[in-house]
């Protein structure tokens, strides 16, 4: 007799089974959240939470003015350019957070803290499936999880690194690596997603689960990362192309079908970044023209290895002489070999394509964790085959020692920005009085608190770290930074050698000239043209030909927020137009007349 499926039952057996994942889950997001989560208790915090993740003000803005529009949002920064989107980025992470930040009234700070437990958490149960159903053992689920959620930074460290960080005095300070929000944190679900997806589909190829599953994931992931998208699609191919060598027609037929439906469901975002790519004239915007070859060692490592191991079992098994080891390894792992194949083929697809696009993405987000990936797999795989009796013993060794390495990078990021946020405090008063005054405000001032004011309030800024793939016209960026230039006391008797100072010059690159353009160029932010100063300059020139008060109110602007520490130089009460109406703490907010 047939028992009736129950669901606690079913429930109640996998959390027994796996309990030690949950625990380690849930360790792994408290580590993450832990520092966060240690400030905002502290005397000091007035609600400005430590933001210091890569791009972290940018996604935290979007969700931030998300949840005041009721819906997708455009530029969230320039008022003039709100309806203007960025056609490389798609905000629906973003939306469904802003949704839960108004459904729970939370206030930004508590919902990015949120985040930061729930994601790494959720992925690395994520993972420990990937691994758990790649291998079937739950020792390596254990382990390669915790490389992925806690080696990021480790797998980029030297002997004295490594050192430093045990003594808390890591050299990376921007928390570990899925503290980052959206991308890769949420974006990674999907992504990993894919893999345990992609990993049926190679073993069950006749899988129709399999094959829509897949698409699935691989279509959405345009919309969430454009990189992890280009690796899916990659790695799509070398499985179709490994099917193709192995005459499985079956598995040939299923990718095909699998890429023809992903990339039905990506044609929107495909359209619309053609069609902004070929209107621009933003050079950010292009790929770099090279054919060199990137040299990613965390990919050729792994990758030589996992060849030599493929290689060797093919010639012994030619010759009748393969182990049952050794051939069980490579059937078990044959996708680690396709997803470091692919891993290189997108670092170095410039070299057949001549088009270089921000290698950077791929590095840090994708060929780093493939790194681990296999680097726990090869480590187990010695572990079973030479050290079986310690086995168990050195996997909880590992496992601590990442726990503890991971915290060196969180408390090292904590003390190192910890200073600086306890002064910045000091702006949630006269943040909490630009709220108070009703949203939808635009507000000039520096460069970091417009990030702050777009984090925290319904207003938009001025002057903004406006990407310029928003294709916000170039004219108006000049302007921009023209009015913070002004404000900084230069003049045209100075803006020479203003200019040309090497801080100063990356600045504007990063503002105005296409920073990363020319980073991946010829290696630096600042190695543009000195045509381009030798044109700002004359450009700045014509614009002190005017009154300072007729330059600013070309657009729109109601108030100005002032540093007066961080800029003592700007000096606001020197114009007449302005009135100061707000004062405190070392924050001056004057509106415009």
């Amino acid at each position: 007799m047939i028992r009736d499926f129950n669901m606690l039952d079913f429930l109640r057996t996998t959390v027994h089974g796996h309990s030690l994942a949950l625990v380690l889950a849930l360790m792994v997001g408290a580590l993450y959240a832990a520092p966060h989560v240690y400030f905002a208790h502290t005397p000091a915090y007035r609600g400005i939470y430590m933001a210091e993740s890569s791009d972290e003000d940018f996604y935290m803005t979007t969700i931030n003015k998300i949840s005041y529009s009721g819906g997708i949002v455009g530029n969230p920064y320039l008022f003039e350019y709100q309806n203007i989107g960025n056609p490389f980025q798609y905000y629906g992470a973003e939306f469904a957070l802003a949704k839960v930040k108004t459904l729970f009234h939370l206030s930004i700070a508590e919902l990015a803290i949120a985040m930061k437990l729930v994601f790494p958490a959720a992925l690395f149960l994520l993972m420990y499936l990937f691994f758990y159903t790649l291998a079937g053992t739950k020792q390596l689920a254990l382990l390669g999880s915790t490389a992925v959620m806690l080696g990021n930074e480790l797998a980029q460290s030297g002997v004295h690194d490594v050192a430093a960080t045990f003594l808390l005095r890591s050299p990376f300070t921007d928390f570990l690596t899925y503290a980052r929000p959206i991308n890769p944190s949420v974006s990674g679900l999907f992504f990993f997603g894919a893999f345990i997806s992609l990993l049926y589909l190679l073993r069950n190829p006749r899988s129709k689960w399999a094959i829509g599953v897949s698409a699935l994931l691989l279509g959405l992931l345009a919309y969430l990362y454009v990189f992890f998208w280009v690796f899916a699609c990659v790695l799509l191919g070398v499985m179709f192309l490994y099917a193709a060598l192995t005459r499985n027609k079956i598995l040939c037929l299923a990718a095909v079908v699998t890429g023809v439906i992903g990339i039905g469901i990506s044609l929107p975002f495909l359209f619309a970044l053609l069609s902004s790519v070929h209107g621009s004239t933003s050079e950010s915007l292009f790929a770099v023209p090279t054919h060199r070859f990137i040299v990613e060692k965390v990919i050729l490592i792994p990758l030589f290895i996992f060849t030599c191991i493929y290689g060797y079992e093919w010639w012994q098994r030619r010759r009748g002489r393969a182990s049952a080891v050794l051939s069980a390894f490579t059937q078990k792992y044959m996708f680690v070999f396709l997803l470091l194949i692919a891993g290189e083929l997108v670092s170095n697809q410039q070299v057949i394509t001549g088009r270089l696009v921000q290698p950077h993405h791929f590095h840090f987000y994708i060929n780093i964790p493939l790194f681990l990936i296999a680097s726990s797999l090869l480590f187990y795989a010695v572990l079973e085959q030479y050290l079986p009796r310690f086995k168990n013993l050195l996997i909880g060794v590992s496992i601590l020692f990442l726990f503890a390495y991971g915290a060196g990078v969180q408390i090292s990021s904590y003390r190192a920005h910890e200073p600086a946020y306890v002064q910045y405090q000091n702006y949630s008063p006269a943040l909490a009085w630009l709220n108070a005054s009703g949203g939808g405000k635009v507000v000039l001032t520096d460069e970091y608190l417009a990030t702050r004011v777009t984090m925290y309030t319904n207003d938009f800024v001025y002057v903004g770290p406006t990407d310029l793939a928003y294709q916000v016209p170039f004219l108006r960026l000049e302007h921009d930074y023209f009015v913070l230039l002004y404000l900084r006391g230069v003049r045209s008797d100075t803006v020479r050698a203003y200019v040309y100072t090497p801080s100063n010059r990356d600045e504007i690159s990063v503002l105005l000239v296409g920073a990363e353009y020319y980073r991946d160029l010829c290696g630096s932010y600042s190695c543009f043209p000195d045509s381009k100063l030798e044109s700002l300059i004359a450009d700045y020139k014509v614009f002190l030909k005017q009154p300072f008060e007729t330059q600013l109110t070309q657009y729109r602007v109601d108030y100005v927020l002032w540093d007066k520490t961080a800029n003592p130089e700007w000096h606001l009460e020197q114009f007449p137009f302005l009135q100061k109406v707000y004062d405190a703490e070392g924050i001056a907010i004057y509106q415009v007349k």
